[in-house]
């Protein structure tokens, strides 16, 4: 029986769909260990998984009849592409359904970060009445720098110029000077304008640590960085220096380089004018069943070609079997042979 095994958790209705469009089982396995992953993935044709879960090479070594690995959102930093690849295993991921999420979290958190909407939430929790400490400032006419223009950081650019925000870009896959309207520049020229720098790039070996300390301290000061993609785009101990220096005015983390944080973000989490969450930029009830549905579309596709190049290739091995038996009773039945 082929197996479908799930990771990290997608709705049942997804689950459902993925045995209705597959006629494989699906097994939810969820919340193990690292160090149970290999003995939990060998009998697992396809694998299903979040960002939690990291499909190593050790991972996919055990899974000797992997196939498919299917990740519920964008990046596949989780997954080592370079073992997948080697054994031609398929990955394919959702990079769409949680757009809007993301995008309209961003906004929210840019908002939150002008206005001290989160500040000023937990001084009132205190018993504070501080109104006069919180003094904020319009989103109409500040400049909005984008690091990365793809789906998200598009839609966030839509979603901005709405409030009256001015947008540039930078992303090294566009080669036009303007996109949708937005001016494309340098990644220097975006940090050294922007009033609010937001990050809307992969992580791969090309953007670890895209911003370091050379590229926060080129950032405006008193700018703000705000950061719903990947932890490890930027070095998070010169942030911590940036933001105590008063260099930066503030931050909006949702993604973090070691996830769950812990104390790796204790100076971050220290300054007033920091807003972290806990991963939430696709958490919508919208943007999960998209994920599901999307998932079961991509998963189901990458099934079936597996299976249809399967057929084929069994059916070329059939032909190239016939045809050496009939050369060889050819052969055999030539005058020649009866000599």
């Amino acid at each position: 029986m082929k197996r479908i095994v799930v990771l990290d958790a997608i709705s049942d209705d997804a689950c459902k769909r993925l045995e209705e469009e597959t006629g494989w089982v699906v097994e939810k396995r969820l919340g193990l260990a690292p160090a149970d992953l290999p003995a939990a993935v060998e009998d697992a044709d396809v694998l299903i998984v979040r960002s939690s879960t990291q499909v190593t090479a050790e991972v996919i070594a055990a899974a000797r009849r992997l196939k498919v690995i299917g990740r519920a959102g964008i990046g596949v930093d989780n997954i080592d592409m370079e073992a997948a690849s080697e054994r031609e295993i398929r990955v394919v991921n959702t990079p769409g359904a949680t757009t809007t999420s993301v995008a309209e979290i961003t906004i929210g958190a840019i908002l939150s970060l002008a206005r001290w909407i989160h500040v000023g939430d937990r001084s009132l929790r205190a018993g504070e009445w501080r109104r006069s400490d919180f003094q904020g400032f319009e989103l109409k006419g500040k400049l909005l720098g984008l690091v990365g223009f793809g789906r998200i950081g598009r839609e966030v650019a839509t979603l901005a110029q709405a409030f009256g925000m001015r947008v540039v870009a930078t992303d090294p896959f566009l080669d036009s000077s303007s996109v949708q309207g937005v001016r494309i520049h340098t990644l220097d020229d975006v940090l050294s304008r922007a009033d609010f720098v937001s990050l809307h790039v992969p992580l791969d070996q090309d953007t670890s640590r895209l911003l370091g300390r050379e590229q926060l301290e080129r950032m405006k000061r008193g700018a703000f960085l705000v950061n719903f993609a990947r932890g490890g785009l930027i070095d998070e101990e010169v942030l911590a220096e940036l933001l105590e220096r008063g260099h930066l005015a503030g931050v909006a983390l949702d993604t973090y380089a070691t996830e769950p944080p812990g104390a790796s973000i204790e100076r971050i989490l220290a300054h007033p004018r920091s807003l972290l969450l806990p991963h939430l930029g696709a958490q919508t009830r919208e943007g999960q069943i998209r994920v599901g549905m999307e998932l079961v579309e991509t998963v189901a596709k990458a099934i079936k070609k597996f299976m249809s190049d399967r057929a084929n290739r069994l059916a070329e091995e059939r032909e190239a079997q016939e045809a050496a038996a009939a050369l060889s009773e050819a052969g055999e039945g030539s005058p020649e042979s009866a000599s």
